[in-house]
Order: C-alpha cells, then sequence, then structure tokens
C-alpha cells in the first residue's frame, strides 16, 4: 500500500514538473505566436543587440550623436513594421537635445498599452543585456504586432533615452 501511495506521489509530482517546464520554458512554448502564426526570428534579436551594442556605441548621454543614431535606427523599424512614429523631443540644460521615440499600433483611440524599452547605456558599457536586449524586443515586437490584422488596443512601443545616471530618476529621465 505504502509502495503505490509513494509511486502515485511521485508519477503526480512527476507530471506538475514537466507541465511546469512545457509551459515555462522557451524551448518547449516555442516562439510562435499561435493568435498570429508570426515568428520571432532569433538572429533578427541578435542583429539588433549588435546594431545597438557594437555598431552604434558609445550610448550615452556625452554621445549625442550616436543616441541620434540610435533614435533614427528605432524609428526607421518601428515605421517599416507599419506603426504611426512620432516623437518626444526635449532639452537638457548644459547637455543638448535628446528625444523619446514612439512607435503606435492599432487604432488610435480607446485602451492603450504602452511597453517601453530605454535605449542610451551606462558610460562605455556595450549595454547588451538589459538596455539593447529591451530595444531589440521591442522592435521585433513591432514588427509582430504590424503583422497583426486587427488590435484590440493601441499599443505604444516607446523607446527612450536618458535612464542611466547622471539623469536616472529625475526630470531630465526620459520615461
Amino acid at each position: 500500500m505504502l509502495r503505490t501511495l509513494l509511486l502515485i506521489v511521485t508519477v503526480v509530482v512527476g507530471a506538475a514538473a514537466g507541465a511546469a517546464l512545457y509551459l515555462t520554458q522557451p524551448l518547449y512554448s516555442a516562439a510562435r505566436n499561435l493568435s498570429t502564426g508570426a515568428v520571432v526570428a532569433p538572429g533578427k534579436l541578435e542583429a539588433h543587440v549588435r546594431m545597438l551594442s557594437e555598431t552604434l556605441a558609445p550610448r550615452h548621454w556625452q554621445a549625442p550623436q550616436n543616441l541620434e543614431r540610435v533614435a533614427g535606427y528605432v524609428g526607421r523599424h518601428l515605421m517599416k513594421a507599419g506603426g504611426r512614429v512620432t516623437e518626444q523631443a526635449y532639452a537638457v540644460e548644459g547637455a543638448g537635445r535628446f528625444r523619446n521615440v514612439i512607435g503606435s499600433f492599432g487604432p488610435q483611440h480607446g485602451p492603450r498599452v504602452v511597453v517601453g524599452a530605454h535605449y542610451d547605456a551606462l558610460g562605455a558599457l556595450p549595454a547588451a543585456n538589459d538596455n539593447a536586449s529591451g530595444v531589440a524586443g521591442l522592435l521585433e515586437l513591432g514588427q509582430l504586432l504590424g503583422e497583426t490584422k486587427s488590435l484590440g488596443a493601441r499599443v505604444d512601443l516607446v523607446a527612450f533615452t536618458l535612464e542611466e545616471p547622471p539623469y536616472a530618476a529625475i526630470k531630465h529621465m526620459g520615461s
């Protein structure tokens, strides 16, 4: 009786662990959006990260020309994906002009979802692990949204700047 009970508990725990892995691991859940059939290509994500962290580096407040190049890169990709692209330009005394880039998808009015990622980096660091990867994800999400026939809400994808020090958590922070 005890052996049977232990066997049942083992099978149930094993099945639960297997189900949890299946539902949470990207390897098993696949990168396919079942509602649209769209696929996120890992190579495209990598290409964006490399562009941002290598080609367009450094991306800090003291390299405004590179931040401008990144804003242009983001804007072009969101527009190509079918987004309505706008900008929020603002000036920071003693540092220059900066801009956030917004790609809007779906209806213009009604409920809104905002997804953001910052494109600046701290100093000369490549910032591939959060800043560039976040923007890469934002750009590929734009591609998926652009391929979606009908959205129930407006989705604004916002690439903002000046998230890193010395502007973090002060009024000049882009977000």
